[in-house]
């Protein structure tokens, strides 16, 4: 960041990762310490959600299906289509090493899972359909309803139309 200058000095942190996964380190997660090791930024958004009080945090779009998709590396926002996808694993990857990196992401997942229910945080995934089974599950559309009902008419504001960070209470 330093060398392309992408964001101003002041507005970069870092986080230290790098703990081991296991339930072991469960415990008040600080994001001003070693924190325990993520795989992806999903991960990493919860953990600093938690940091930051947020109660209840929302997951969408967390498939996590590509183990049963081999060849198909698709977002959500891609213009390719399925078909047009190559049989086989994700570019440079063994099924093997798929797997082993999939069952990392689910410890992760876990432990992050008994870090939020020792600190009275819930986790509900809101994602329609997927594998990712760590979480309580959510309806997006229901979820989506009531947190407008309850904001007065605007997702991600409180009842006076101020934006509020998504998790945190609206008026």
């Amino acid at each position: 960041l330093e060398q392309t200058n992408a964001l101003p000095a002041e507005r970069v942190y870092y986080v230290a990762l790098g703990e081991g996964v296991s339930a072991d380190n469960v415990r008040k997660y600080d994001l001003t310490r070693p924190m325990p090791a993520v795989q992806t930024v999903v991960q990493l958004a919860v953990l600093i959600a938690m940091y930051m009080g947020c109660s209840p945090i929302y997951l969408l779009g967390l498939d996590h299906d590509w183990l049963a998709h081999g060849g198909t590396a698709l977002n959500f926002y891609s213009k390719e289509d399925p078909k047009d996808q190559p049989a086989g694993n994700l570019p440079g990857w063994q099924y093997h090493s798929m797997m082993e990196a999939v069952l990392t992401m689910w410890k992760v997942y876990e432990l992050q899972r008994l870090m939020a229910e020792q600190a009275g945080i819930r986790i509900v995934n809101c994602t329609r359909g997927g594998f990712l089974d760590v979480f309580e599950r959510g309806n997006y559309e229901e979820t989506a309803h009531r947190l407008r009902d309850r904001a007065g008419g605007c997702v991600g504001c409180d009842g006076r139309g101020t934006p509020v960070p998504p998790g945190h209470q609206g008026g």
